[in-house]
């Protein structure tokens, strides 16, 4: 593949793509709104005007598009021109140049959750096509998810008249750069206060943005048609913002609302069987980038420096924020059941990763010992994290009804709270 053109280039999707085709020796073409200097030094050909700037003779001697331009503003109008008239635009225009391979990326915000309910989603399941209303974890019907599916049905119409089409549906893309979402903007609006309430136990599904890069690298060497979801992995909203506040430079707290959760999961058997690529990067290694460019204070994409973490001295331990690891040691998952089946002991927050991933047993408390405000924070984040628990002990996806209130802590930490409380462990 000789030279691609690339939307979205200055872009945090986007510009992962430009730098992974140019360590290839793959000539790129950008659409911009305005010249760039990185991409400039990267070899890039870039053309003014944005998406207006799309027509047949823009994609001359070019062998494949990667379509990564989108919005995500709150106005249905504007995100209908940009990314579904965009879409439409960018496929008319491969087809009358006779590109041959065309990379759509899409979002698995399309699906529509309401008509899936807590289940696995596959590509096959419904997405969303009706009338904005507010947002929610289960309906998302956003105008950038309605203006994403309106623009995934140009690409198929498109795909039945011949082009060579691939759409990837990543859920929430992680990693560091300026216009991240969910390494940038999210953790901004967390600190600033203006991120709304959800409840935390709903399902994130993520991904790693360089496993998204080789997800859309390997669709262009493939000329199957496709949509596949692009899937790192699972875990809950509130375990990625309890993280995602230990990097901010001051106590947020994060907000949580009473709606029912979506706890579902999105299918990730398509792609590895398709493409013969699976994404590998883990959600710890996702955060330790976005901590390090918290780190080294980037300049957001509205301009605002990215504040640094708070000094050590004036911060809680990392540790405070006690948090179930993806991937538990034979050593640690032991710690854990041991943790949760001895009524008799329990761990502060601030010796949580002292015992879990050390085994420092200096750590534990009796739990006739904990004054009452330590029992129901214990019995909140057992309740909070249960369905981490039951996936670390267990492997399951979600713990059944009676399997947190089977446990002994949980059992012994009802016992010594004080009456009202008890509805901590079960609402």
């Amino acid at each position: 593949m000789r030279r691609v053109l690339v939307t979205g280039a200055t872009g945090f999707v986007g510009g992962r793509i430009v730098r992974r085709l140019r360590e290839r020796d793959v000539e790129v073409r950008a659409l911009v709104r305005t010249p760039n200097r990185e991409l400039a030094e990267l070899g890039v050909e870039q053309q003014d005007g944005g998406l207006d700037a799309i027509a047949p003779t823009l994609l001359e001697d070019v062998d494949a598009v990667v379509h990564a331009a989108a919005t995500t503003g709150p106005e249905l109008d504007d995100a209908r021109v940009v990314n579904r008239d965009g879409t439409q635009r960018l496929c008319e225009a491969a087809l009358a140049a006779g590109v041959s391979r065309f990379v759509h990326v899409s979002t698995t915000a399309v699906y529509d959750l309401e008509a899936v309910g807590n289940e696995v989603v596959t590509e096959d399941a419904p997405v969303t096509s009706s009338v904005p209303r507010r947002a929610t974890v289960r309906g998302s019907v956003s105008p950038y998810a309605m203006t994403k599916a309106e623009a995934e049905a140009e690409v198929a119409t498109a795909t039945a008249r011949g082009l060579s089409t691939a759409v990837l549906r990543p859920p929430a893309v992680l990693g560091a750069g300026p216009s991240s979402t969910w390494g940038t903007r999210v953790p901004r609006r967390l600190l600033d206060g203006r991120f709304p309430a959800r409840p935390t136990e709903t399902t994130f599904g993520w991904v790693h943005v360089d496993d998204l890069v080789d997800a859309v690298l390997a669709a262009l060497e493939s000329d199957a048609t496709l949509v596949a979801n692009v899937v790192g992995g699972h875990t809950t909203l509130g375990r990625y913002l309890e993280a995602v506040a230990e990097l901010l430079p001051a106590e947020v707290t994060v907000p949580s609302s009473d709606e029912e959760p979506w706890t579902g999961r999105y299918d990730d058997r398509r792609l590895p069987e398709v493409l013969g690529v699976h994404p590998e990067r883990s959600f710890e290694s996702a955060l330790a980038e976005i901590a390090a460019s918290w780190r080294s204070g980037e300049v957001a994409d509205d301009g605002t420096e990215v504040a640094r973490p708070r000094p050590v001295a004036d911060s809680r331990r990392r540790s405070s924020r006690r948090i179930i690891p993806q991937r538990l040691s034979v050593a640690q998952r032991e710690r854990l059941r041991y943790l949760l089946a001895d009524p008799d002991t329990w761990v502060l927050r601030p010796g949580w990763e002292a015992y879990l991933l050390r085994g420092d047993h200096a750590a534990l408390e009796r739990t006739d010992l904990l004054n009452t405000d330590h029992r129901v924070a214990a019995l909140a984040w057992l309740r909070q994290q249960r369905h981490a628990l039951y996936r670390a002990l267990e492997g399951g996806d979600v713990a059944p009804d009676g399997w947190l209130e089977s446990l002994p802590i949980v059992a012994r930490l009802l016992e010594l709270a004080p009456d009202g409380v008890r509805d901590v462990a079960e609402r």
